[in-house]
């Protein structure tokens, strides 16, 4: 049994000391090989992916981070945890992409089994021996596994595919289940330089393999699409890795056979698509002119939205008199809940959590809301 402090600000010092040791890793002899044995595993994940992925998870460990973090969960915490064990069944398209579940898992009190993805390349328990180092009485309350075994709750990632699937296997489970997601950038048309270095990260970074990569850009109807790619040249991927670029080869291919209008970079094919559901390699774009249809372009796919992305979004949609009126008060909390600055997309914070759905909250409240199941 996992010690657990009275306190979840106990866990502040021992957090901040996890981000400072992430934060040196890209920096240390080890680090060399490390990297190249994690590329060799899976190929996508190049050093320079890693290397963000890493000082990403560095940053939201800052001490103001860690901070507001905890403060947020003992706010909400009524009573001790139950210790529950808690599967988790972690994605893989992302360097360190599940460690926050783990991390949730046991700071809220419970066990982890973890069942990693075959693509993790054992990058999560590298990272959480990392934790344990910095606080040792968890180690008793994580492990690794290839299956799952009676776990009392559960947090599963996967395809859309899956969640059928995972459904089937927990459903009678407290349970989170999370199926793909995408994310949509707005330009307003005084977008600077920095704000394309920045659209550029979020639509490149990882290959554009994650949730929380831009998929699909709104336009103004009066902004040419051909300038998308002239403001994000110098800014675009230059990696040389063949899986993207054999993909790349295939999106361009298909849009020749189908005879479907398109632009390209070398780097990216730029498609008119509503739908944010583009393919690797892909960005969809859209037109709108007005806020109206801006708003029938993004409602739609709310449930299936992780960030959206825009020039001081979050303003404009608190300030702006014509996007007030197209934005009902729901649809703005949204917003302000959704709603990413350029470049930001792929350096969460620690609330930032997947799906919109609070893991601390879920994980806190277990027992409590699943009595006849404690």
């Amino acid at each position: 049994m996992a010690s657990y402090p009275s306190s979840f600000l106990e866990l502040r010092e021992p957090l901040v000391q996890w981000g400072r040791w992430l934060r040196q890793a890209p920096d240390s002899s080890a680090w060399s090989a490390f990297a190249n044995n994690t590329s060799r595993l899976n190929p996508w994940f190049e050093e320079a992916m890693l290397r963000h992925a890493v000082l990403a998870w560095a940053g939201a460990l800052s001490e103001q981070g860690v901070e507001d973090w905890l403060q947020e969960a003992e706010a909400l915490q009524k009573e001790r945890p139950l210790g529950w064990d808690v599967g988790l069944v972690l994605a893989g398209n992302l360097p360190l992409v599940g460690l926050h579940d783990v991390l949730c898992v046991l700071v809220s009190g419970h066990h982890a089994q973890v069942k990693c993805s075959s693509d993790d390349a054992g990058l999560t328990p590298w990272a959480i021996e990392g934790l344990l180092d910095a606080y040792p009485p968890f180690r008793s309350a994580v492990r690794f596994v290839e299956r799952l075994t009676q776990p009392k709750a559960v947090i599963a990632t996967g395809s859309d595919a899956a969640l059928p699937y995972f459904e089937q296997y927990f459903g009678q489970l407290p349970r989170l289940l999370r199926g793909h997601r995408h994310s949509t950038a707005i330009l307003w048309g005084d977008e600077e330089p920095e704000d394309w270095r920045g659209l550029a990260s979020d639509i490149f970074l990882y290959y554009g393999k994650g949730c929380r990569n831009v998929s699909r850009i709104l336009i103004p109807s009066d902004y040419p699409p051909a300038r998308l790619l002239e403001n994000l040249e110098g800014w675009e991927w230059q990696g040389e890795n063949h899986r993207y670029r054999n993909n790349l080869d295939y999106q361009m291919a298909l849009q020749i056979i189908d005879r479907q209008a398109y632009l390209q970079n070398g780097s990216l094919v730029l498609r008119q698509n509503a739908d944010p559901r583009s393919p690797l390699g892909v960005l969809h774009w859209e037109k709108y002119d007005s806020p109206e249809t801006l708003r029938d372009l993004i409602l739609p796919w709310w449930p299936q939205t992780q960030c959206i992305v825009g020039k001081n979004l979050k303003q404009r949609t608190n300030l702006l008199a014509p996007l007030q009126r197209a934005f009902d008060e729901q649809d703005r909390l949204r917003f302000q809940k959704l709603g990413t600055e350029p470049g930001q997309t792929q350096r969460p914070a620690l609330n930032d959590y997947a799906d919109g759905v609070n893991t601390m909250e879920f994980l806190i409240n277990l027992g409590t809301q699943h009595p006849l199941i404690a």
